[in-house]
C-alpha cells in the first residue's frame, strides 16, 4: 500500500465513522461532528505531490493531512539485513553489516565471484557496514544519489566513506556467540562467512512470524 492508497483507505475509514455517528451507532467527538466533508489533495485542487486529504468544516475552516510513508515494508528481497564476516588466524571473526538485499540469491554470486581471496576479503571488510553490496569496491561518492551517477550502479554504497558516519567501522568478535548476539542485535537474518578461501551462508533468523517469535541458531 502506497501513500495514496493508505489516504483513500483513511477517508473511507473516517467517512464510515461519520455516517455511524449520523445513525447514532456511535459517538464521535464534538469536533468532527462539525466537518463537512473531506477531499483527497488531488480533487481539492492542492498543487503537490504528496499524498494526503483536506477536511472542510462547516465554519469555512479547512485543515490538510499529509501522509508520508516512514519506513518501508520489510520483504526478503530488498530490506534482509546481513552481516558479511570472515574468520581470523586466531579464530576470532570480523564482520561488517549490510543494511539491503542480504538474501544469497543476491550476496552468493557477488561474494563468490568478486571478493573471493583474502585480499579482496580484507578491502571489502575495511570498507565497514554498508548498506550496499556491490561488484566492486568503488570511490567515495554521494550516499544520496547513489547509483544516479554513471558507474555507481555497482558499486558498495557504505556508511562510513560515502555518508561519513563514524559509527561503522568492521567489528570483531572473540567466537561465534558474539557474532551470533551482534547478528540478532541489528535483525540480520544472514551471516555470510569467509573461512578456509571459500564463502558459506548461515540463515540466523527470520524475520517475527505472527507469535512475534524469532527463530534463532546457537553456533555458526
Amino acid at each position: 500500500m502506497d501513500e495514496h492508497e493508505m489516504t483513500q483507505a483513511m477517508m473511507d475509514l473516517m467517512n464510515s465513522a461519520f455516517e455511524a455517528a449520523i445513525d447514532d451507532e456511535v459517538e464521535v467527538p464534538m469536533e468532527l461532528q462539525n466537518v463537512r466533508d473531506m477531499r483527497t489533495f488531488e480533487n481539492a485542487g492542492v498543487l503537490t505531490s504528496n499524498a494526503g486529504f483536506v477536511i472542510r468544516m462547516r465554519d469555512g475552516a479547512e485543515y490538510q493531512v499529509t501522509l508520508v510513508r516512514s519506513r518501508q515494508k520489510e520483504t526478503e528481497s530488498m530490506s534482509t539485513r546481513s552481516l558479511i564476516a570472515r574468520r581470523t588466524e586466531e579464530g576470532k571473526y570480523e564482520a561488517v553489516y549490510c543494511h539491503l538485499d542480504g538474501t544469497p540469491e543476491h550476496h552468493m554470486p557477488i561474494l563468490d565471484r568478486h571478493y573471493a581471496d583474502d585480499e579482496a576479503v580484507e578491502k571489502l571488510l575495511a570498507l565497514g557496514d554498508l548498506s550496499i553490496l556491490g561488484t566492486e569496491l568503488g570511490q567515495k561518492h554521494d550516499f544520496r544519489t547513489h547509483g544516479e551517477s554513471t558507474g555507481t550502479q555497482d558499486w558498495c554504497l557504505a556508511y562510513e566513506r560515502d555518508r561519513g558516519d563514524r559509527t561503522s567501522p568492521r567489528r570483531t568478535y572473540a567466537d561465534d556467540k558474539e557474532l551470533l548476539a551482534d547478528a540478532d542485535r541489528r535483525w540480520a537474518a544472514y551471516i555470510y562467512l569467509f573461512q578456509d578461501g571459500r564463502w558459506v551462508w548461515r540463515k540466523v533468523h527470520g524475520y517475527p512470524d505472527e507469535s512475534g517469535r524469532r527463530q534463532r541458531v546457537e553456533h555458526i
